[in-house]
């Protein structure tokens, strides 16, 4: 099953010498390959608070998240090149057209905002032409551009320049998990409810004044910036802005459990536990306006982003 918008070319990768660090499984590879679209087929999220429209561009089972991991997310992908391998993760046609082309398969024409899986350390390349197997390539399309959101390893991890790389991932328990991309748009004054997240999220702020409460705090964010949350922490996100403004979410969700829970506010959480017979009528009630009005603090405190490796 191959998502409708994503054309399918009849040619296959040059053959060449290529030896990434870890070759899998040939069964794994198979697999791999012919999965590459079926769990990619973008599909909308469940019931969103008003002013908020989320789809789901692309996603993967993952037999287990290794040890290590970081989200990354790194612009300017090798197009028009040789073949290349990295670690697992979602390509996303971040501008104009191109194709993907996987080792032995066939050529996938990518549109823009569409994405699909790259299996882990599978040799593949990316094209910015649609040409005949007489012709040769070109200089690259202009206005194409490809990203990789990807679960790096700690030496890729050292590489210069991600548009964004989160901490070590945390909370991540053995077992499957989906990956899963997601974009999300918001339009002025739109915001989630409070929410804490069953496994690690990195968001992506493409655009836009936002505001982010994360356990109790608020920060001022604008885009391009990000933030991930961890697993278990109570957070809340609001478009401030005049506009509509979007992002990109990219998810770990564990098997069998839904990307998202409500969360109860930290200091009526503390309430709770420190009095056995409190309710939530006992927490005390804070006005937006209020948490707006208080200092503002820096997201290099919050140490969400591109920390040092």
């Amino acid at each position: 099953m191959i998502d409708d918008g994503a054309a399918v070319l009849d040619w296959l990768m040059p053959r060449r010498a290529y030896r990434p660090t870890t070759w899998l499984v040939v069964v794994t590879v198979v697999l791999s390959l012919a999965l590459l679209l079926i769990d990619g087929r973008p599909g909308e999220v469940g019931a969103q608070p008003s002013g908020i429209e989320s789809t789901v561009l692309a996603s993967r089972t993952l037999i287990e998240v290794p040890d290590g991991r970081r989200w990354a997310i790194r612009g300017h992908h090798p197009l028009d090149e040789d073949a290349h391998a990295h670690a697992g993760g979602f390509i996303y046609a971040a501008a104009g057209q191109s194709i993907l082309v996987i080792q032995e398969a066939q050529g996938i024409i990518m549109n823009e905002g569409q994405a699909a899986w790259a299996p882990e350390d599978i040799a593949h390349l990316h094209r910015s032409q649609i040409r005949t197997s007489g012709q040769g390539y070109g200089q690259s399309s202009p206005g194409v551009e490809i990203w990789a959101i990807q679960l790096e390893r700690p030496g890729e991890a050292r590489q210069p320049n991600a548009l964004a790389l989160s901490p070590l991932l945390r909370g991540v328990q053995p077992g499957p998990y989906e990956a899963r991309l997601v974009t999300e748009t918001y339009q002025p004054m739109a915001a989630t409810a409070l929410r804490r997240r069953t496994g690690p999220e990195l968001v992506y702020l493409l655009e836009g004044a936002w505001e982010l409460t994360y356990d109790g705090v608020t920060f001022a964010i604008s885009g391009p910036d990000g933030y991930l949350a961890d697993p278990g922490v109570p957070h809340q996100l609001r478009n401030v802005g005049a506009e509509a403004a979007r992002l990109l979410s990219a998810q770990l969700i564990p098997d069998g459990r839904p990307a998202e829970e409500p969360a109860t506010p930290p200091a009526c959480r503390r309430i709770l536990e420190s009095r056995p017979n409190a309710s939530l009528g006992s927490c005390p009630q804070r006005s937006h306006n209020a948490v707006r009005a208080s200092p503002q603090q820096s997201l290099q405190n919050f140490s969400l982003l591109q920390m040092e490796i």
